[in-house]
């Protein structure tokens, strides 16, 4: 089987995203928890907020604080957010659903649990070497499918 070329710089940046992964899926229930308190504002008929967050306004542009944020523009920038990040946990999630079972072991082990790999070769009996390879393998997988063929060396 032809070995996948990735540019380093996305083989880096999926590696970031892989080792943030769990923080990202906290990141997007402090969100949804934040459009849910925002939620409520606009059901209070509050139409503006302070961005230090404890001063509101019943009108919109009303100078209550250093800046003044609608109620409705949060409710977009912060749906956008929540959109943005679960993008990469399903791209993450179609991956790994592509990646042999043995390839998702390593991967979670290495990224999501932050074992080394010297560590995850005393536990599943294999060479580092070995790990090693078959972890970059993976991520190479896992950058086409979250960055698609720009990611590819030509």
């Amino acid at each position: 089987m032809k070995k996948v070329r990735v540019k380093k710089e996305f083989f880096e940046s999926t590696e970031v995203i892989l080792r943030n992964h769990r923080g990202i899926i906290r990141h997007i229930g402090i969100l949804e928890d934040t459009m849910n308190e925002i939620k409520e504002y606009k059901s209070r008929g509050i139409k503006s907020i302070s961005t230090d967050g404890v001063r509101v306004s019943l009108f919109p542009g009303d100078s209550i604080g250093k800046q003044v944020v609608k109620v409705s523009e949060m409710l977009e920038r912060v749906q956008r957010e929540i959109d943005d990040e679960k993008k990469y946990i399903s791209l993450i999630e179609k991956g790994m659903s592509n990646l042999t079972d043995q390839e998702k072991e390593i991967v979670e082990m290495r990224y999501f649990d932050n074992i080394p790999d010297s560590k995850i070769a005393l536990y599943t009996n294999y060479e580092r070497s070995n790990i090693f390879r078959k972890r970059v393998a993976a991520v190479r997988k896992l950058a086409v499918v979250i960055y698609g063929i720009k990611c590819l060396e030509s």
